[in-house]
């Protein structure tokens, strides 16, 4: 019988370091912990391992190594993948508080976009960080899209600075009147509240 959950990247990563499969090294960037994996090919053979035991398998990425999302999207190993998007190109620094690859994460936007797998770019909006105006950038870039959801920030122990853990988030009703104005840009925009 056919299991109807996706595997996370994230866990497959996770079994993958686990399995002893290659030379992995853990890196931080963005505040959030990122891992680079060093032997793709094993990581290949280790998702057409799970794919054959049924599972389906969901990448969750930053955008940042298009390369690698071209290969597993064309040998056909990815079934969903969900794109982080902190928001327009021109706050990335800000945002991340690193320099990311710009023409990379438009490369990977255009991949994702062209691909036949289901998908979505999706944006956790923070009060302060993004306004209004920094969405619609966002939705711009991703003219064209079939789906951006936009997060609502949650407050507490988060890896952002200290004055966020009190930081009220966006009302419910703030994001769905951005999400109305998001329309014209992609087929579906929905609110994670």
């Amino acid at each position: 019988m056919k299991k109807l959950f996706y595997l996370s990247i994230t866990l497959l990563i996770a079994l993958f370091l686990l399995a002893g499969c290659g030379p992995k090294a853990p890196a931080q960037e963005a505040g959030a912990p990122r891992t680079k994996i060093t032997d793709l090919a094993g990581l290949e053979d280790f998702i057409r391992r799970l794919k054959g035991c049924g599972f389906r398998v969901k990448l969750d990425t930053n955008g940042t190594r298009p390369e690698v999302i071209a290969r597993l999207l064309a040998r056909g190993l990815l079934d969903y993948v969900a794109m982080d998007m902190k928001g327009p190109p021109e706050k990335d620094d800000l945002l991340t508080g690193t320099r990311a690859d710009l023409e990379a994460v438009r490369e990977s936007i255009a991949l994702i976009k062209n691909s036949r797998v289901a998908y979505e770019f999706r944006t956790t909006v923070v009060p302060g960080l993004l306004r209004e105006e920094d969405l619609l950038a966002t939705g711009g870039l991703l003219a064209g899209a079939r789906r951006f959801c936009l997060q609502q920030f949650r407050p507490g122990n988060t890896l952002l600075e200290a004055g966020f853990r009190d930081l009220p988030p966006y009302s419910g009703a703030t994001l769905r009147a951005i999400a109305a104005k998001l329309w014209p840009f992609v087929d579906e925009v929905a609110v994670r509240a």
